[in-house]
């Protein structure tokens, strides 16, 4: 399945938490033979305190969503830019990072400059699908609502859902196994750049 063509484009992947962007993203980078990298990494490190990197809850907990939120569009502004002059990247976004305007107002920027060059790829898994991974995978998240983790996730679907399957090029609901869901991530990348080049 490997492809190596240059003219593979940025591939964003978004999605909410435990729709699979942190796993399945490695996998489509190596098929596609161009580097990863995961947004809250990088937001990570623009708050780094001195020590070791946080998670995301850790950073909600002492820096603030706010801070946090404006770290991570400050990192998702740099890795758009970056990408330009790098060449092809994959890169997870945040769960959240496509409801933030300034997220929203670069990304519609980006899209419009370097249309050929930019393809995002929603993961969107049933709920019951993100509700077993979360249960099964026992992580530091923050809760966003208030309430358990596991129990927000219609929530945050029926909040964030709509505005990204607006900004999406392709919606992939394909949940069966990474290998699966790397495979119609693949095919998408490939139906995106052949509409761009016969256009």
């Amino acid at each position: 399945m490997t492809d190596r063509c240059s003219n593979t484009p940025l591939i964003l992947l978004a999605g909410l938490r435990a729709s699979g962007k942190s796993t399945v993203g490695p996998l489509l980078a190596a098929e596609l033979a161009v580097p990863f990298h995961d947004l809250d990494h990088s937001t990570a490190a623009l708050l780094h305190e001195g020590g070791g990197l946080l998670s995301v809850a850790e950073l909600f907990k002492s820096r603030g969503e706010l801070a946090f939120r404006d770290a991570e569009c400050k990192a998702f502004s740099r890795m758009l830019i970056e990408s330009t002059h790098t060449g092809a990247i994959v890169l997870a976004l945040g769960g959240g990072t496509l409801m933030q305007a300034e997220a929203q107002r670069r990304l519609i920027a980006h899209r419009a400059e370097f249309s050929h060059s930019m393809c995002l790829i929603l993961l969107d898994p049933s709920v019951e699908t993100m509700r077993a991974r979360l249960k099964a995978d026992g992580g530091d998240r923050p809760s966003l609502t208030g309430v358990g983790v596991i129990e927000e996730v219609a929530a945050i679907a029926a909040q964030r859902l709509t505005v990204y399957r607006s900004l999406a090029d392709a919606i992939i609901t394909e949940s069966n196994s990474p290998a699966a869901t790397t495979a119609a991530c693949f095919s998408a990348v490939r139906a995106f750049r052949a509409n761009h080049a016969a256009s």
